[in-house]
């Protein structure tokens, strides 16, 4: 091996030795959309990656690499936990209140891949000033710091 070939492979082997983790799917990315009722927040519906809750959650409770629905079902009360610790809405005068119900989840797709859609109830203050509200989300971005967020109002 000539030493630019060896230079080469060290500079491959000390990239690759601090890069940060990947994924093996594509771009880890969730959808928001706050639907809003006579210019009042009612609901926040968030479509989440399977891939990327697995992430975060262990949803393969069997670790035969396929999710199921109730692999999935046993694991929604530490989804919504997450979920509604990595979220807030809120205006100038307080934060709103985010809950689920007991029909809170259901599959759907996102870009094409299995996702599980989380719908909360939203309940702000009376005073609320909708011209200033603010969307905090923080769910993904301590695993994958290039996760992105998709918002629709």
């Amino acid at each position: 091996m000539n030493r630019l070939s060896l230079f080469l492979a060290a500079g491959a082997l000390a990239v690759s030795a601090v890069s940060p983790p990947t994924h093996a799917h594509g771009q880890s990315s969730s959808r928001l959309q706050l639907d809003l009722v006579e210019a009042v927040p009612r609901t926040l519906t968030l479509s989440l990656g399977l891939l990327d809750l697995q992430h975060l959650v262990d949803l393969d409770g069997n670790r035969d690499g396929q999710l199921t629905w109730g692999e999935i079902s046993a694991s929604e009360q530490r989804i919504l936990d997450l979920v509604t610790a990595s979220l807030s809405l809120r205006d100038g005068t307080g934060a709103c209140n985010l809950s689920t119900n007991d029909k809170a989840t259901s599959l759907t797709t996102l870009e094409d891949s299995p996702a599980l859609r989380v719908v909360l109830q939203v309940d702000c203050p009376p005073a609320l000033e909708t011209d200033r509200l603010r969307l905090g989300y923080q769910l993904f971005f301590d695993d994958d710091p290039t996760h992105r967020a998709l918002v629709t109002v």
